[in-house]
């Protein structure tokens, strides 16, 4: 179900169809206001697809030794730790 609605949101937002998608762990987050829950999953391209933004006003595709140059949500750092480490064969 989860995998779905990604899937969808990526296909209406970036008109992107994607490949297999392999869950990677979910994270919640508090803060302080409600909790988050968010269900990643990581996707691998042989190429780097064009996107085409409907709700967005840019996009970038960066490596992990970027992702620092970039201010993310408290709840995103975790995701971006486990994909770095994914990458890196850990």
């Amino acid at each position: 179900m989860a995998e779905e609605a990604l899937r969808r949101e990526i296909r209406e937002e970036l008109h992107l169809d994607l490949g297999p998608l392999e869950a990677i762990t979910p994270v919640e987050h508090d803060y302080g206001f409600g909790r988050n829950r968010l269900l990643p999953f990581l996707g691998r391209c042989a190429e780097r697809p064009k996107l085409q933004l409907v709700e967005h006003i840019d996009a970038r595709w960066i490596v992990p030794a970027d992702f620092a140059t970039l201010e993310w949500a408290p709840a995103d750092v975790p995701i971006l730790g486990e994909i770095a480490a994914v990458l890196r064969g850990v």
